[in-house]
């Protein structure tokens, strides 16, 4: 079984978030994850290669690989006159934050029931209604600013960049843009 992750990475190089898609196995039998980056042609970007063509389906069959599929605009990967540092993204920044994402995403399995924990625990003590008369709410702001919990045990929260980019015509969506795989959790 195989996941794919969409990323909107901040890329230093670029001073821009940069689509990238992550095809990413389950589960690899114990083995180390294989990375392989597919780069797009001239008119296309990322999606070309899950649209396409069956990506997923190879992916899958080999099971301990992960693959990286980056989107570079009409670069042609290179770096440009006017500074784009689009061969530096590719063949340098992005190698090295793909391996900071599959540290965490193996880290993930024994970390998640602590975030479990986390975030049940701000749920009680912020999201609580209290019958009795006490205010929960300013108890626990008053224990929690600015990502400085005084209980360690609470849920460190960071802000998350968030844009509106158009969907259609007169209407705009709200994008977040997480900058590590914890921002992608959903705890529902």
């Amino acid at each position: 079984m195989i996941s794919c992750i969409k990323i909107d990475l901040w890329s230093e190089s670029l001073c821009q978030y940069m689509k990238v898609d992550v095809l990413m196995p389950y589960d690899t039998g114990g083995r180390p994850v294989r990375v392989l980056y597919l780069l797009h042609g001239l008119s296309d970007d990322s999606s070309v290669w899950l649209h396409r063509t069956n990506i997923e389906r190879y992916a899958d069959a080999v099971g301990d690989l992960c693959v990286v599929l980056p989107s570079a605009h009409r670069s042609w990967y290179a770096n440009t006159a006017a500074g784009l540092a689009y061969r530096t993204y590719v063949f340098e920044e992005l190698p090295e934050k793909i391996a900071q994402i599959l540290d965490e995403l193996r880290q993930l399995p024994e970390q998640l029931p602590l975030y479990q924990q986390q975030v049940q625990r701000f749920f009680e003590l912020v999201l609580d209604v209290d019958s009795a008369g006490r205010e929960p709410q300013a108890q626990a702001a008053k224990n929690y600013f600015h990502d400085s919990p005084k209980d360690p045990d609470l849920f460190s929260f960071r802000p998350i960049p968030l844009s509106f980019e158009p969907v259609e015509p007169g209407r705009c969506s709200p994008v977040l843009y997480s900058s590590s795989i914890r921002d992608m959790i959903d705890y529902s």
